[in-house]
């Protein structure tokens, strides 16, 4: 009795060897049979159609939305320089700086003066602070720019255009105005940083780390497919473009298209005649914005085509306004180079040491 129950034992676990030998030599035929490799490239390009749908239709639709609003003719709404260009951009650089001092001098806190160089028949520009009968108030971001701005380039908080001409040889002020800028562009970065205009992606990285883990589960159960790479190739896409392609959170990409529509304006002025520009103080207002929108260029060169027939007109306050703005872009520009020229002697060095 006690030998046949053992005899059905035995043949009861025979069977279920042989049917677990079965069962994994069919999973093993399946795997290695070219169902697999149809049902597993089906599902492959069906999820790549979901990223690539959702990464240009939804995820970079901010780029692609039209313009529906009618040009604006004045700023959109308060903000920095810095704000506007890292808006754009995505980055802050002296753009933002220059733009900063124009609002400066367009407050009065910094007063241009044409004369003769100091001991010299030579003409010179000079920029001269100034803290009484101010226009407007001066923000402390603004008041700390412009003292450290002149305490490094200027004597006697005056600052002469021609010698910023002699800075190149001067390595001391070079190393100083270097120092001076990647400290303030750290602290502006910081702060923009913190007000979130562009969105952090974490659900976005987060699904293309599950979707490469995937891939690689796939990889590992059809290894013979000569084309693996490209199940994880979309996935590191992804990953790279939520990290180094931010998007726009949606209250900044409202507010990016209100000044792109303001950009859209002042690239129109071009065909307006001097009478329709809009009156000095505002246009002085838009200048301050044109550094970060990227079309300075354009619209100093547009100022100066229109200024010979405004002379013609023989209107002495014009005249006076187009002087006004050709100093300014003067002053402006020295500035700029000045920058430039100290920022390309640091990376020299820094080359130099390696």
């Amino acid at each position: 009795m006690i030998l046949n129950y053992m005899k059905e034992i035995n043949n009861i676990i025979t069977k279920a060897q042989n049917f677990s030998i079965t069962l994994i030599d069919k999973i093993i035929t399946f795997v290695n049979d070219d169902n697999l490799f149809c049902c597993m490239f089906s599902l492959f390009c069906a999820i790549n159609s979901v990223i690539i749908i959702y990464w240009f239709v939804i995820y970079f639709s901010e780029y692609r939305k039209e313009l529906k609003e009618p040009l604006l003719k004045d700023i959109p709404e308060e903000a920095t320089p810095e704000e506007v260009e890292f808006l754009f951009t995505k980055k802050i650089s002296v753009k933002s700086i220059l733009a900063t001092i124009l609002s400066i001098i367009n407050k009065k806190g910094l007063l241009i003066n044409k004369g003769l160089e100091l001991g010299s028949k030579k003409e010179d520009i000079t920029i001269a602070v100034n803290d009484n009968n101010l226009k407007d108030k001066l923000t402390e971001k603004e008041i700390t720019l412009r003292d450290e701005i002149v305490k490094i380039l200027g004597k006697d908080n005056v600052i002469s255009i021609n010698s910023l001409n002699k800075i190149k040889s001067d390595k001391t002020k070079c190393q100083k105005l270097t120092t001076h800028y990647y400290i303030w562009h750290d602290k502006a970065l910081h702060d923009l940083t913190l007000k979130n205009i562009f969105d952090k992606n974490k659900r976005e990285i987060l699904f293309s780390f599950i979707y490469l883990l995937i891939g690689v589960i796939f990889i590992a159960f059809y290894y013979n497919f000569s084309h693996k790479v490209l199940w994880l190739l979309p996935s590191f896409i992804a990953i790279i473009i939520c990290s180094f392609i931010p998007r726009r959170s949606k209250k900044y990409t409202d507010i990016y298209y209100k000044w792109l529509s303001f950009r859209r304006y002042l690239f129109s002025l071009k065909n307006l005649p001097f009478e329709k520009l809009p009156k000095q103080s505002d246009l002085s207002k838009f200048l301050v914005y044109v550094y970060p929108l990227g079309c300075h260029d354009y619209m100093y060169n547009m100022i100066a085509k229109k200024e010979p027939n405004h002379i013609n007109m023989k209107d002495t306050n014009n005249s006076d306004m187009f002087d006004l703005f050709n100093n300014k872009r003067k002053v402006l520009l020295a500035i700029w180079t000045t920058y430039l020229v100290a920022l390309e002697t640091k990376s020299v060095q820094e080359q130099k040491k390696y």
